[in-house]
């Protein structure tokens, strides 16, 4: 299986602008498979499918030095955006 850490590696990615996952339900499963690439990230949309991915994301997306800065809630779907800001992590 290919994460994006690997992905990052293997093109010798050194900075990434902005991530968008829409991943049917595997997106914490996704992030888990990026902490490196996060590190590289500014921006992150994603989109769930329910209040307990929602808040699974939030929940990791924080602890890795992202703030939740804008959700929409489309039921059953949350589109929610992260920032990376200066000094974070």
């Amino acid at each position: 299986m290919e994460t994006l850490d690997n992905f990052c590696t293997s093109f010798r990615i050194q900075k990434i602008d902005i991530i968008k996952i829409d991943a049917e339900g595997s997106e914490v499963e996704i992030l888990k498979g990026a902490k490196t690439a996060l590190k590289l990230t500014s921006k992150i949309v994603i989109e769930v499918n329910s209040d307990e991915l929602r808040n699974q994301t939030k929940n990791f997306l924080e602890s890795n030095g992202f703030k939740r800065v804008l959700e929409v809630e489309t039921p059953p779907t949350f589109l929610i955006y992260f920032e990376r800001f200066e000094g974070m992590i």
